[in-house]
């Protein structure tokens, strides 16, 4: 479901950039019609490394360090809920990159999302973090 919007987000604004840089063309050319530029073929398109988590499962403040296999670039990596809403972003130079499970994330499981050098959803992949319930702590009471 998240690749899903990631993939209309990037349609959409390619789509913006495309009639952007064809609206100056045609006002240009006036009424004569308007010049098509030839499809480029696309290019192979490979999948994203699936980024290594440490831990795994952890209570809100635990600090999860991402690493983005092979990466010698920007290293990118978010946290989000099930249903897509981001919780945290960071980047880095190198493969790794940490993020710390901020107290407003959901009990469950979330989705870490990262990549390198993003330009497009193809240069991103997931895995998922658990997050526990936090520790209790017990504040002393005196009396007397």
């Amino acid at each position: 479901m998240f690749k899903r919007r990631i993939r209309l987000l990037a349609v959409g604004v390619s789509v913006m950039g495309l009639g952007v840089l064809l609206a100056p063309g045609l006002a240009i050319a006036g009424e004569a019609e308007p010049v098509v530029p030839p499809t480029p073929a696309s290019p192979a398109v490979l999948e994203a490394p699936v980024p290594i988590i440490s831990p795994t499962s952890g209570p809100p403040g635990t600090v999860i360090t991402v690493t983005v296999p092979g990466c010698k670039g920007l290293a990118v990596a978010a946290l989000y809920t099930m249903d897509g809403d981001p919780l945290v972003v960071n980047d880095a130079e190198g493969d790794t990159v940490t993020l710390t499970v901020p107290e407003s994330a959901p009990q469950g499981e979330i989705f870490v999302i990262a990549g390198c050098d993003v330009y497009s959803e193809n240069d991103v992949n997931l895995t998922t973090f658990t997050v526990t319930a936090g520790a209790v702590v017990v504040q002393p009471h005196l009396t007397g």
